[in-house]
């Protein structure tokens, strides 16, 4: 039985948008034209930092509102500079398996990680979706195939821990 195929990124640099596109709960059209807008407002709202640009334009068209938690003393110093519309609110945080879980009791999660953990390929990274947890395993949408997988605590914690092991 072959999984369900959900919407498959258009670009290698889209994997934000998708999320936000798909978890958006405003009944938006998940579609190509609609994801590379996302993608070129982010472009051109900070060449600094591509995820501000992302969550600025679905505040902005979508009035979507978004609790984005950074990890890097630097990272979110210069976020707080920016001016960011005002549905998205912006914390510093330890991101590990233990903040998600919390996370994951109110909603699904969008996770910035190394793709590495997911395809054994490259060190790149990719944004996915943690819808949820049973047991020691989390369900997670990749827009990359956009399949629904199911990957194990500590495939996900490792994806986190590369992402996230700057010298800030």
């Amino acid at each position: 039985m072959r999984s369900q195929v959900l919407y498959t990124q258009a670009t290698c640099e889209t994997c934000l948008a998708c999320n936000l596109l798909i978890n958006s709960k405003r009944n938006i059209r998940v579609a190509k034209d609609v994801e590379l807008d996302v993608l070129n407002h982010a472009l051109r709202f900070s060449k600094y930092n591509f995820t501000i640009g992302h969550l600025d334009y679905m505040a902005r068209k979508y009035g979507v509102k978004i609790n984005w938690f950074v990890e890097g003393r630097l990272s979110y110093s210069h976020i707080r500079k920016k001016a960011i519309h005002r549905n998205v609110s912006v914390y510093k945080r330890k991101i590990n398996i233990p903040f998600v879980d919390s996370l994951l009791k109110k909603s699904s999660v969008i996770l910035y990680l190394d793709s590495y953990v997911l395809y054994g390929i490259h060190h790149y990274p990719h944004f996915i979706t943690v819808a949820g947890k049973r047991g020691k395993s989390y369900k997670i949408i990749d827009p990359w195939d956009g399949r629904i997988k199911i990957v194990g605590v500590r495939t996900l914690s490792r994806g986190i821990i590369l992402m996230t092991s700057s010298p800030e």
